[in-house]
């Protein structure tokens, strides 16, 4: 199996592909006896899942399974996540091996990889975010449990930008609307400018904020 890892005192390794029967990864890392709220990685996966109209039509139940590493609830070892891939449309892809998508990996990834695997993107497809979310789900806890917090909002999207200094539980805060901005004015230009890339065959990029509170002095 193809893994793919990030981290030292935590280490997360990644697996599978969008066209998988599954992705998923593997926590190594997480002191022994830690208790993972289950609620808390299905709320963080709930908002992974892509807005109607603004997002991928791509729709996944997302159910996380903690397949090693925990035991009633509780660190034993290194965790095992998985996510069965239930929306695999292999025919949707025919053609990108010769007409690879601009802005995406596939032209460096066919150069660089003899059995790289177009269909949905491969192992560079944003499938792969669901597992990282459920990681970051899992590291938010313990960071939690030190008293550290993180929350993120979107920034700018396309030529729509916030040009606020924002606080923390604005970032928070921007969970309750959609493009993940800081307040309901920008999400709603934020969406107009999504979809009048979509009405044009096009896409757009944007900047996320991340903010961390708490860290030791």
């Amino acid at each position: 199996m193809e893994t793919y890892s990030v981290g030292n005192k935590l280490v997360l390794r990644l697996f599978g592909r969008s066209h998988d029967e599954s992705v998923g990864c593997v926590l190594e890392g997480l002191p022994e006896g830690m208790e993972i709220d289950f609620e808390g990685v299905s709320r963080a996966m709930e908002l992974r899942k892509p807005k109607d109209g603004i997002g991928t039509p791509r729709k996944e139940p997302d159910e996380v399974l903690f397949e090693d590493g925990v035991v009633d609830g509780r660190v034993v070892g290194p965790v095992t996540i998985r996510i069965m891939n239930r929306n695999r449309r292999s025919s949707s892809y025919d053609g990108l091996d010769v007409t690879p998508r601009p802005g995406h990996a596939d032209l460096p990834a066919l150069f660089k990889f003899k059995d790289y695997d177009v269909s949905g993107g491969g192992q560079f497809s944003a499938r792969l975010t669901a597992p990282l979310v459920a990681a970051g789900a899992v590291a938010q806890q313990y960071l939690a449990s030190k008293g550290i917090r993180v929350a993120a909002y979107t920034r700018s999207i396309g030529n729509v930008r916030d040009s606020k200094d924002r606080g923390f539980e604005e970032a928070e805060g921007s969970k309750a609307f959609r493009t993940r901005a800081a307040d309901a004015s920008l999400d709603a230009a934020m969406a107009e400018e999504i979809l009048a890339a979509a009405e044009d065959g096009d896409s757009v990029g944007g900047v996320v904020g991340c903010m961390v509170v708490g860290l030791p002095i």
